[in-house]
């Protein structure tokens, strides 16, 4: 299966996916992460639970979708940001899946993500 987007002006809204006998037009919202898979190929996790694998490695992909929502969070995993619900050590979730990060991919991931950062003030002593 080998992937190609449309022009610029749509390519934020779709990404379609070639396959031998037709052609499937996935929204980008639609996508929750892309693996590799044990071909070595990319494989794109849809929102309804249905896998597409691309005859393409990660690499590749990363590249073709040039997107601030789509971060690489390891060699194994690029995730859509706009489903990630949360995030613990190295874990992100989103929503009952879990992917493993590298120290690499989480520079990454806070790069990337609105965080409101909230730590706590502890030793406040007060001024007279």
């Amino acid at each position: 299966m080998e992937m190609i987007f449309q022009d610029p002006a749509t390519s934020d809204r779709f990404c379609f996916c070639v396959s031998p006998n037709h052609y499937i037009c996935l929204l980008k919202d639609d996508v929750v992460y892309i693996a590799v898979s044990a071909k070595g190929y990319a494989l794109i996790h849809a929102i309804d639970g249905k896998e597409y694998e691309l005859s393409t490695n990660l690499g590749n992909v990363e590249k073709q979708l040039g997107s601030q929502d789509f971060i690489r969070i390891s060699r194994q995993y690029l995730v859509n940001r706009k489903h990630i619900s949360a995030i613990k050590g190295t874990e992100v979730r989103m929503g009952t899946i879990r992917l493993e990060m590298s120290k690499t991919g989480s520079q990454r991931l806070f790069r990337h993500l609105p965080i409101l950062w909230t730590g706590q003030i502890k030793n406040i002593s007060k001024v007279e």
